[in-house]
């Protein structure tokens, strides 16, 4: 399998990637990641990655046609099909090379990604329920799946153990990019919970807007690998809430966020949804709320409760894990690829 994405440890893409080897996939990873990195968002190397990119995108392409060519894969398989050209998705089609994409977001206004070219795949995996009335009406029914998020197997466990309420380091967090909609949420949870502290850590946080009136906060940059992990243990509830409605009227109810506390032994209140009810139990394994005053009622009731907590950690780390991890995922998908004529080449 030649294997298209972002494979730094605890994303989807390494997380399959770990999943499929464990099948018997001989998986060539060409990391988008690695070949458009920077190690500075400085003025200047982001004026250099401008002036860079065609250089980029040319050696992406160069090292995904060598390694089709090289291999002679079986499967072709991309995350989100960034950076994959309708040129290079014909190319392959025209060597007898079965295409795959498996698309993690919950909306298809990326750079790098076009929603025409997704009818060059001949199977699709979305991770969405809302995408696949769409998606099967542009691309048939019959080459479009529903494989939810997951969790890295590899990365996302409790690092800390069972951890004592005396040493949790804040009372309130949430892990993730920033958004305006996150804000509002954040902004309504510090005024009803002011006796709180409350981190926040992601990106675009330590430059947002009125971020610094939301008192008693630690913002951070993004975190990564055991450090996410070990973070996501580090305050007494982790608020899940995603990045609000999207332009085209689409908005996530979960996401690999909502399996990677549960696995690393984190306590969530997630924003309620039917679809996360598929996964877990409110008032059993974790709670939701819907409105800011019921997140703030139930934010002070779990922070008066840690044996509570303890025992829904315990559940909800149960539940999860292994049934949501990446392994069972690229499980599922492997399912799909037989069942659809691709077969595991000797």
């Amino acid at each position: 399998m030649v294997f298209s994405g972002e494979f730094w440890r605890g994303s989807s893409g390494l997380g399959l990637a770990h999943g499929f080897r464990k099948l018997g996939w001989a998986v060539q990873e060409i990391d988008l990641s690695r070949i458009f990195a920077s190690t500075s968002n400085a003025l200047v190397a982001r004026g250099a990655r401008r002036l860079m990119k065609p250089f980029l995108v040319r050696e992406f392409e160069r090292a995904l046609r060598d390694a089709v060519t090289t291999l002679k894969p079986d499967l072709f398989l991309s995350i989100k099909g960034t950076r994959v050209t309708r040129e290079l998705l014909e190319w392959m089609g025209g060597r007898g090379v079965p295409r795959a994409l498996f698309y993690p977001d919950f909306h298809f206004d990326h750079p790098g990604v076009s929603l025409d070219d997704f009818a060059l795949y001949d199977l699709v995996f979305t991770t969405k329920t809302f995408h696949l009335d769409v998606l099967r009406a542009r691309l048939g029914a019959s080459k479009v799946f529903y494989v939810p998020h997951g969790y890295s197997d590899d990365v996302h466990w409790p690092v800390r153990g069972q951890v004592a309420d005396q040493d949790y380091a804040f009372d309130i967090q949430h892990i993730g990019a920033h958004s305006a909609y996150k804000q509002e949420w954040m902004q309504s949870l510090h005024t009803g919970c002011a006796a709180a502290s409350l981190r926040l850590i992601g990106a675009r946080w330590s430059h947002a807007e009125g971020v610094a009136n939301i008192g008693k906060v630690a913002v951070a940059d993004s975190i990564y690998d055991c450090a996410y992990s070990r973070a996501l243990q580090e305050a007494r509830i982790n608020i899940a809430v995603m990045m609000g409605p999207h332009k085209s009227g689409w908005q996530d109810a979960v996401s690999t966020r909502t399996f990677e506390i549960a696995a690393c032994g984190g306590f969530q209140l997630h924003i309620d949804s039917e679809e996360l009810r598929a996964f877990f139990t409110p008032g059993e394994d974790l709670d939701v709320f819907t409105t800011p005053e019921e997140l703030c009622d139930k934010t002070r009731f779990y922070l008066e409760r840690p044996d509570l907590r303890a025992r829904m950690i315990a559940k909800a780390r149960a539940r999860c894990a292994p049934r949501h991890g990446y392994d069972a995922r690229a499980a599922e998908i492997h399912e799909k690829f037989k069942e659809n004529g691709v077969a595991l080449g000797v």
